[in-house]
């Protein structure tokens, strides 16, 4: 069993869905598999634009609504055919949800956290329910609500998930969807999730990796592939060194570092599950399918040991210095200063100490 995620520049238009149809048909010639997917690309940051305009009272979140809704009825007019009539009326009554999401903001001028990671929920409702119909005409496909077993504290638009429930739930899933369904494609929603009493939360930014990489260890996929716009993990930001290259091999460590660091194709914290069981990670890119990406396992690379794996730089940086005479055996202070930070949301990457 492998487990595939696509972001939302590998679903930008109905030709890109097409090109990842036929990557998901050829994987699955070779084994089972499932697919995670992201919202449309660009949608979920309308959806947010969306809910802070109407909770502001300006109807001018109608005319993105309009936007959203023009954009996935159009890709269900060029993608499906004579099961068009079906999927539309689906897309146009997740359509009818979400405009009634937004005019009870618009209405209350408010948009509680709650409110927000529901309105944030419809862009991966969508996708995976498009891309379940479309592949659905060439092999069998179904549409897999996340929220039916990634469950979640109520932390929204962060929220926690809870493992042991969470593998259980999802193992039950899978396992009944494939006894009622040989052979078929799930396309999981990616992003989202729910409490134990259903109501829909949001798991961050870059949520479908870790959607992918929670799904991949609770059902032991063999490989989790992340198929975005690049050929892999670089050994440096090509706009800033010219000969930057793809790494073909580099272990979770590694990838963490790198991440941490900078750069961009994963975040640390949302490969942590697959790392966990000790599941490869894939990185491909959608518009090179044939090229091999980067590796990332617990094995170490013997070639070139020791020596710098990649360069990362990171920009939007504050650098904060606190001194004082008076500071000097005082106990408390570190702690005062990084609970007012994390009160704050603000990240801390580095910490030098001195007396």
């Amino acid at each position: 069993m492998r487990v595939l995620k696509f972001g939302g520049s590998s679903l930008a238009t109905p030709a890109i869905i097409r090109n990842v149809g036929r990557i998901l048909l050829d994987e699955r010639r070779r084994e089972p598999i499932i697919v995670v997917v992201s919202a449309f690309q660009g949608v979920t940051n309308q959806l947010l634009e969306c809910a802070r305009l109407a909770e502001r009272g300006e109807s001018a979140y109608e005319h993105t609504f309009d936007q959203i809704a023009r954009r996935h009825r159009s890709a269900v007019a060029r993608l499906v055919g004579r099961r068009r009539v079906r999927l539309a009326a689906q897309v146009d009554a997740l359509l009818t949800e979400l405009r009634g999401t937004l005019q009870g903001i618009h209405l209350l001028r408010h948009c509680p956290t709650r409110a927000l990671d529901m309105t944030a929920s419809f862009g991966e409702r969508l996708s995976a329910l498009v891309i379940a119909a479309y592949l659905d005409q060439s092999h069998p496909a179904e549409f897999a609500d996340s929220r039916q077993f990634l469950v979640t504290d109520d932390q929204f638009t962060h929220a926690n998930v809870i493992f042991g429930k969470t593998n259980r739930a999802a193992r039950a899933y899978f396992s009944r969807l494939f006894r009622r369904r040989a052979g078929v494609i799930p396309v999981v929603t990616g992003f989202i999730a729910a409490t134990e009493d259903g109501q829909t939360t949001t798991i961050g930014r870059n949520g479908s990796d870790y959607s992918a990489a929670i799904v991949g260890a609770a059902v032991g996929a063999s490989v989790i592939e992340i198929w975005t716009d690049v050929d892999g993990v670089l050994s440096a930001d090509p706009r800033a060194v010219s000969s930057a290259f793809v790494l073909p091999q580099i272990s979770y460590e590694e990838a963490m570092e790198l991440s941490y660091f900078g750069a961009k194709v994963l975040h640390s914290a949302t490969i942590a599950p697959a790392v966990a069981k000790r599941i490869p990670i894939l990185i491909k890119n959608t518009f090179k399918p044939a090229a091999p990406g980067t590796l990332i396992s617990s094995k170490r690379s013997a070639d070139g040991e020791g020596l710098a794996k990649g360069i990362t730089s990171i920009g939007d940086l504050s650098l904060l210095t606190l001194r004082g005479a008076g500071m000097v055996g005082v106990p408390g202070i570190a702690e005062r200063l990084f609970r007012t930070l994390a009160s704050r949301r603000v990240n801390v990457i580095l910490i030098s100490q001195a007396s």
